[in-house]
């Protein structure tokens, strides 16, 4: 009963410990984040290999669509690639004593302006095909 009214205490005061346990400790999470990984290298180098050869065919207006989904996917590597690191800087600095804050929206602006590039990518070589 003691613990649960401690564990209550430091919740309303807003004081969390992180113990040093990365949530990629387990080996099971490992191996899917490093399936990941080849997962998205895999995709970003077919795009930009496809959007190559597209070019070099000479259909530069498709060759956008590929380079849009290689900025995509390139992107997410990335992302996953700087989680991976953060996450083992963070298990080899040992315990660390948070203080809790609300909550708040953030906008990721990178994937938001990736979604956007891309989308105009696709509707632009779709207008391209139908006007020329």
């Amino acid at each position: 009963m003691n613990l649960q009214h401690e564990h209550d205490t430091d919740q309303l005061c807003g004081k969390i410990e992180i113990k040093n346990v990365s949530s990629a400790s387990c080996e099971g999470e490992l191996f899917m984040r490093i399936a990941m990984l080849v997962v998205f290298l895999c995709c970003t180098l077919f795009s930009l290999v496809t959007a190559y050869l597209v070019i070099n065919a000479g259909q530069s207006g498709s060759a956008i669509l590929f380079l849009s989904f290689g900025l995509l996917f390139g992107c997410l590597t990335g992302a996953l690639l700087q989680g991976m690191r953060r996450e083992k800087i963070t298990a080899e600095a040992g315990p660390v004593e948070m203080k809790r804050e609300q909550t708040t929206f953030v906008p990721h602006w990178f994937v938001m302006t990736t979604l956007l590039v891309t989308v105009v990518m696709v509707l632009g070589s779709i207008f391209w095909r139908v006007i020329r």
